[in-house]
């Protein structure tokens, strides 16, 4: 998802190129994020990676998002794994 702010209060699946995410208390972001700013309230739940955008961004965003998900994919615990499977 693209966007300019992403306020997140219910459950978030996926990777997130926003200038900047609010993630509030009853919150759950599972994914990648790639911003400027990131907030995280207190109970909120985020599993995932989060790279900051510089404010002068060279590369260009969206192979910085989807270089994330390809991490994240390769590191997918074991545990991960089970649970993928148990669905």
């Amino acid at each position: 998802m693209e966007a300019d702010k992403l306020v997140i209060n219910g459950t978030f699946e996926g990777s997130a190129n926003c200038e900047k995410i609010e993630l509030l208390t009853d919150g759950t972001l599972i994914g990648n994020v790639l911003s400027s700013e990131f907030v995280i309230e207190a109970k909120a739940k985020f599993e995932g990676q989060s790279k900051i955008r510089k404010a002068v961004e060279n590369k260009n965003e969206n192979e910085d998002a989807e270089e994330l998900d390809e991490q994240n994919q390769e590191e997918e615990s074991p545990e991960q794994k089970d649970l993928d499977e148990d669905s």
